[in-house]
């Protein structure tokens, strides 16, 4: 704010200046700058202004009214945006190609086809001299606004007034390369080679980046046969080429070949560090440390200076991998350097934090964070950098007291920081914080909203408080300014969490009558508020639109949404006749030959059924079409045969799995791994999943989720002393201990009442950084209590409780429930009856098993005045007609056995 505030200082001097530059062409520059001022602190009402004022009156400024066309694109102002570019089109000495290329490139950068094709309309009107830098530019901006088909198209009717040149044959294959259209960017690449026109470096640059994206080696290495023999085998050599291949190799999973080409590249780019890094970015799992530690230490052997990237790559591989010592040696060797070097790197600063973090745990990276305050007074944007750890791993206490903290230190808080609070606050769904961080937020520059900060809040607000109030502040934003489709995304998902399926239709009424088009999330949302409402009806009209409306739309990730929604709102059948539809679409062919997705969602419906038969059917068909599995596709299996118990079946998945490329996948992916120990689990049992998984942790780190998943099969199959076996070697390993993997525990020692494990484990839960708001994880909270009531009676639970719940703040009906069911269990009708009047002195919403464990306290106890309180309550809770039947039995009755 104070950036605008001297650049306004700036402009009124030069506006009031006696002196004004005389010079048209630095006055332009001058205005040009201001506008572009403007347009970075998203302000165009403001840049009009200015412009409407003092830069409409001057001749000869042509390139500063697109930069205001360009502020008002960034604003969404489309409508006035195309005003100008009529008005601009009446001034005879503005219509030239430079001008043109412009506003075509303009139109490119904001993805606005009616602009795009308002330009080119122009163009046409104004018989504007088509040169070659236009004709690219028109190419390019078709591409991107209305895909490759239309600039295939427009490139064919141009190359006749306008001969192509190495621009115009690149900026085809570059567009090729956004769709990843191998065969037609080759194609390109020949009629180039015909027309005589030499290809260079940066044509083959997006041919390598689109072989490694697309996982198409074999092109890839036959561009660089081609070139071998070639006589442009230089090209090879280039620094960025070299680059580009050892990408691809990595991409494809050839770490091999991606070392050999650096390694056999010339002295001057073998030492160059961006060549290192892009080999340290495909070392960044778990399984890949040894070699990334060793690519390391030989870049410390040959000298090689590593720079910002450099460090990033190995604080984050250290932080995936869990490698504290690894992660300390790459830290002090970054710090030999002034500190000011990685404080003012968003980048940097934040993988110090993120390593410290996931190594030791947030409040060692908080204490860090604290050391960097003292020594240097840290901008809003290193504070940041902590809002978005707490944000990314939900910690809403942390983040909470962070922002109390940055209030005292005299920090004002920027959009990226209202952006965080409002994200953390929408994904803890705490109301309290949320009128805090919007009383807050209130006070901010309004000028600045950007339409990822307005979603967040939107999010936030529909989340933690209503979706009504939700749409509230958007109508009232839309005053403002134009929407897009992800506002309106964002209030489509609110609907889906809440399953409001009226207001869906609310919300996608008013984005079509709006003029914005449905994307890929629009369709998917859709499809999930019709699945969680079970509203068929909604489903086959989002199908219906998504069939008439959106066939570009029609990609695999929106047809299987829809395929789920089948399933949700009718049945099984009715899906897989969806599905039986789809393949017969000639369109939707490469849809299913070159990806399981669609597939997989019908192997999971047919799963969750149970259906071996139609299972075996479909794996039938994909093996006949040729459809490769993915690990999507052997975890739904694996899942199938743990639970069918199916010892067979399990075992013919995995020896296929062990044949196919992805078997490496089994120490790279969390999920792949827990779907076969789960396997392994119902099966065989758990002696044969131990033996397992304990030769699988000898050469793989393998992450705390996997060692939650073995607790449960000790939980499971009650293998109590397995469990503390493996709790001891989490320890030895150095496992991060999550909410899942206490959760896990203190259940297994409530069922053992196991009272000596149990304080072993929660002395070891106090060095936690969940120690510091247990409050906010009621599931965890629960967990403890529930093992103190059972290994050590209800007044132990209790005092717990009291310990960590503060006095004036409203407790977890969840935790309270727990408390309750302690009473239950122990004939402790007075303690329950103290809790109740807690709940509703503190006014916490009851839930249904709250009810249903008062009411079996109060039958148990005979106590009818107790149960005259339980039930006058009972009369006022909203979703009481599932329990109205038994509810009035035990108040006939007053008093029922627990058993009933």
């Amino acid at each position: 704010m104070q950036a605008l505030e001297f650049g306004k200082r700036v402009w009124n001097h030069h506006v009031a200046s006696p002196a004004r530059i005389s010079d048209q062409v630095s006055s332009n520059y001058v205005d040009s700058a201001v506008l572009n001022m403007y347009a970075k602190c998203r302000n165009a009402p403001e840049a009009l202004k200015i412009f409407d004022s003092v830069i409409r009156k001057k001749m000869n400024n042509a390139i500063v009214w697109t930069e205001m066309i360009n502020v008002l694109c960034e604003a969404g102002n489309f409508e006035t945006a195309e005003k100008l570019i009529q008005e601009l089109s009446l001034r005879k000495y503005f219509n030239t190609p430079m001008i043109y290329t412009r506003l075509t490139q303009i139109c490119a950068n904001h993805k606005s086809l009616q602009l795009a094709e308002l330009v080119n309309q122009k163009i046409s009107e104004k018989s504007v001299k088509l040169d070659a830098s236009l004709m690219n530019s028109l190419i390019r901006m078709y591409g991107i606004c209305d895909g490759l088909p239309r600039a295939i198209k427009t490139f064919g009717e141009l190359q006749k007034l306008v001969k192509p040149n190495t621009v115009t044959w690149n900026t085809l294959i570059s567009l090729c390369s956004e769709t990843l259209d191998t065969d037609q960017a080759l194609k390109f690449l020949e009629e180039m080679k015909a027309a005589g026109v030499s290809p260079n470096y940066i044509t083959y640059l997006p041919l390598f980046t689109m072989c490694g994206h697309s996982g198409n080696l074999n092109a890839g290495e036959k561009i660089i046969k081609e070139l071998r023999d070639s006589e442009q085998y230089e090209i090879l050599g280039n620094k960025k080429i070299v680059s580009a291949i050892m990408s691809m190799y990595g991409r494809c999973g050839d770490f091999g070949n991606c070392q050999a080409w650096l390694r056999a590249a010339e002295d001057d780019v073998k030492h160059d560090v961006v060549l290192w890094n892009t080999l340290l970015g495909f070392l960044n799992s778990p399984s890949s440390f040894t070699e990334a530690k060793r690519v390391w230490e030989e870049m410390l052997h040959q000298r090689i200076k590593p720079n910002a990237v450099t460090f990033v790559l190995l604080l984050t591989i250290a932080a995936n991998s869990r490698e504290v010592d690894f992660g300390e040696s790459v830290f002090q060797k970054m710090y030999e350097s002034p500190i000011e070097w990685f404080m003012t790197d968003v980048n940097l600063f934040g993988s110090v934090l993120n390593m410290f973090g996931k190594c030791y745990g947030f409040p060692r990276a908080r204490a860090l964070f604290s050391e960097f305050c003292r020594k240097k007074k840290l901008t809003i944007v290193n504070w940041n950098v902590m809002f978005g750890i707490c944000q990314e791993r939900g910690l809403l206490y942390e983040g909470r007291e962070l922002f109390y903290d940055l209030k005292r230190a005299g920090v004002q808080p920027d959009a990226v920081t209202f952006t965080h609070l409002f994200t953390i606050a929408a994904n803890a769904r705490d109301s309290l914080f949320a009128q805090t961080a919007l009383h807050e937020f209130k006070k901010f520059d309004q000028s600045f909203e950007s339409l990822a900060l307005i979603g967040s809040l939107l999010n936030m607000v529909g989340k933690c408080e209503s979706f009504d109030k939700a749409w509230d502040l958007f109508l009232e934003f839309k005053n403002r300014r134009q929407p897009d489709v992800k506002l309106y995304n964002v209030l489509l998902g609110v609907c889906n969490e809440r399953e409001l399926l009226a207001d869906a239709g609310k919300v996608w009424g008013d984005m079509v009558s709006t003029g914005i088009s449905e994307d890929e999330v629009t369709y998917i949302t859709l499809f999930g508020v019709a699945s969680v409402t079970k509203s068929l009806e909604f489903g086959k009209r989002v199908e219906m639109s998504l069939k008439h409306h959106g066939k570009d739309l029609r990609t695999a990730k929106v047809l299987s949404s829809a395929l789920h929604m089948f399933y949700m709102t009718d049945k099984a059948s009715r899906a897989f006749s969806h599905f039986s539809e789809l393949r017969k679409d000639p369109h939707l062919r490469s849809v299913f030959q070159k990806c399981p997705t669609l597939w997989n969602t019908i192997l999971s419906v047919f799963s969750n059924e149970n259906r071996l038969h139609d299972v075996e059917r479909l794996l039938a068909e994909m093996t006949t079409e040729g459809v490769e599995f993915d690990e999507v596709t052997y975890i739904t299996l694996f899942t199938l045969s743990a639970n069918l118990k199916d010892r067979q079946l399990g075992e013919a998945i995995l020896e296929k799995f062990n044949k196919s490329e992805l078997r490496h996948s089994l120490q790279t992916n969390d999920a792949i791994l827990g779907s076969v120990l789960k396997m392994y689990g119902k099966c065989y049992g758990y002696s044969r999943v131990s033996e397992f998984f304990l030769e699988t942790i000898k050469t793989k780190k393998v992450s705390s989720y996997n060692w939650s998943i073995m607790l449960g099969i000790c939980h499971d199959s009650q293998q109590y002393a397995s469990a503390r076996h493996l709790f001891s070697k989490m320890i030895k390993y150095r496992v991060e201990f999550r909410e899942t993997t206490y959760i896990s525990l203190f259940t297994i020692c409530a069922n053992e009442k196991n009272l000596s494990f149990g304080e072993e484990l929660y002395h070891h839960f106090l060095k936690s950084h969940f120690v510091h708001s247990l409050t906010e994880y009621p599931v965890l909270f629960g967990s403890i209590l529930n093992m103190f009531g059972k290994c050590d009676g209800f007044k132990r639970a209790l005092t717990v409780f009291q310990e960590y719940q503060k006095p004036h703040t409203i407790p977890n009906i969840g935790v309270l429930d727990v408390l309750l069911s302690l009473c239950r269990e122990n004939n402790h009708t007075s303690e329950a009856r103290d809790i109740f009047n807690q709940i509703r002195e503190k006014g916490v919403p009851m839930s249904k098993v709250t009810f249903i464990t008062l009411f079996v306290i109060c039958a148990n106890s005979k106590d009818q005045e107790f149960s005259n309180l339980v039930y006058e309550e009972f009369e006022r809770f909203p979703n009481r007609s599932e329990l109205e039947r038994s509810a009035s039995v035990w108040k006939r009755r007053g008093f029922v056995a627990e058993s009933e």
